[in-house]
């Protein structure tokens, strides 16, 4: 009978811890204030004396729509980012061969001699693409005492900047779109440069 007694107490012991150890379990979610802003069934439920956690389908396909509506306006924008910091690389590389045409012209009083990328000694320049691939450099005009240089975007960048296709430079210092261009009519300077 003893035995029966212990035995006894030691199951309800064991039933109390169990029961104890679940409320505290449950306990831990948020504060009861915070608990008590949402939905109590979505965040706590109790069911036959075990607490469940989770979310509730509406829940998830809220999170998601708020995400959807967040990367497509986010999304644009970085390619838009992505397609300016690449323009950047055409300006660039225009400007560094506009100095060294000058130093050409220094060298030799003349700009009409000057070559890029054709393995000459008049190279001005060993290739004809920009520094990170972006842009295809050219010399449309050259004389004397003036040039014109162009860089027309290649691969992705041809197509995500149409606008700003073909960026010029001279000798005076005009930088621009390509004459006669769709570009150049629409007044593109200040969005290319």
């Amino acid at each position: 009978m003893l035995q029966q007694r212990r035995f006894q107490m030691w199951t309800k012991a064991i039933q109390a811890s169990s029961k104890l150890q679940q409320q505290i379990t449950c306990s831990s979610l948020p504060h009861p204030s915070l608990r008590d802003t949402f939905s109590p069934q979505a965040v706590r439920r109790e069911n036959e004396g075990r607490c469940l956690e989770g979310f509730t389908l509406i829940e998830l396909v809220i999170t998601m729509a708020i995400i959807s509506i967040l990367a497509s306006i986010a999304y644009p924008s970085y390619l838009d980012y992505i397609t300016r910091l690449r323009r950047h690389d055409g300006q660039t590389a225009l400007l560094e061969l506009a100095n060294q045409m000058e130093q050409y012209y220094a060298n030799n009083n003349t700009y009409k001699t000057a070559t890029i990328a054709t393995g000459n000694s008049s190279d001005i320049q060993s290739s004809n693409t920009s520094p990170e691939g972006w842009y295809r450099l050219i010399i449309t005009e050259q004389s004397d005492t003036n040039y014109t240089l162009q860089a027309t975007a290649i691969n992705a960048q041809a197509k995500n900047d149409e606008p700003c296709q073909h960026l010029t430079f001279n000798s005076i210092g005009e930088k621009g779109p390509a004459k006669g261009s769709d570009e150049s009519s629409k007044g593109a300077l200040s969005r290319c440069w």
